[in-house]
């Protein structure tokens, strides 16, 4: 697990993590995964990602501000379920963990930025390194990017659901998106209203059961959808007429 403040915590092998991880759920209350469990956090900090590792696993953490370090989970030794961790990753003030995912050859990395600005960056632009430092950049960010707000390994096959803070959805196939190197800014992605945001984004695997079925292949590529539901969000800059870059 990560906390969106830069601390990890890890079991102590692969066959310990299968068998330990009814530790951590809680049947008794609504949350499957109990917070008070898995981390001691801070009142400022909570669990920014989990992810299940076989105990030399290579990691790319994320971080708001476009930062990303590669470390091989080693580094971040092994504690009791209810320890706070160790520091993973050095983070600037006012920025946060947005995620951090197993490195993969057969993926990418997609980073989103705040606005709809975004690309594909190989996991091999990232040379692993001592956790506890502040990692190397991975997208360059400007007043029309806004900050990294998502970022997930993909595959080629891939197709990735976005939906922005007032309802706006929409689905692409991942291979339409351009591979780029780490510095570059990336294209435009999600053309969003005045005022909107990115708010999340996941992905479609066709091999995992109760994702895609043969009607939402059909029908769903490239769909953009309104949803009922809205959420206030600071301005957003109007990207309908900027070039891609």
């Amino acid at each position: 697990g990560c906390t969106p403040q830069g601390a990890r915590k890890k079991v102590r092998d692969t066959v310990d993590a299968y068998l330990s991880v009814s530790k951590y759920i809680n049947w008794n209350d609504d949350s499957i995964l109990s917070k008070a469990d898995a981390f001691k956090q801070n009142d400022t900090d909570e669990i920014a990602q989990v992810r299940l590792t076989t105990g030399n696993d290579d990691i790319l953490i994320i971080s708001s501000d476009a930062q990303a370090l590669r470390v091989n989970e080693k580094e971040i030794r092994a504690v009791g379920r209810t320890a706070r961790g160790v520091r993973a990753m050095v983070l600037r003030k006012g920025c946060k963990v947005i995620n951090f995912d197993i490195v993969d050859d057969k993926s990418t990395v997609m980073v989103i930025s705040r606005y709809g600005i975004g690309k594909r960056v190989p996991f091999d632009m990232f040379q692993p390194h001592h956790r506890s430092t502040a990692g190397i950049r991975i997208m360059e960010l400007t007043e029309k990017t806004g900050d990294l707000a998502a970022a997930i390994a993909v595959r080629d096959t891939d197709e990735l659901i976005a939906i922005s803070a007032r309802g706006r959805m929409l689905r692409f196939p991942v291979d339409s998106v351009t591979i780029m190197k780490r510095h570059s800014t990336g294209n435009i992605l999600l053309r969003l209203d005045e005022g909107d945001a990115l708010a999340d984004c996941n992905i479609f695997r066709e091999e995992d059961d109760g994702i895609l079925n043969d009607n939402a292949k059909d029908d769903s590529k490239n769909l953009t959808v309104d949803i009922p539901f809205d959420m206030e969000n600071q301005n957003a800059p109007d990207l309908e007429n900027q070039q891609e870059q």
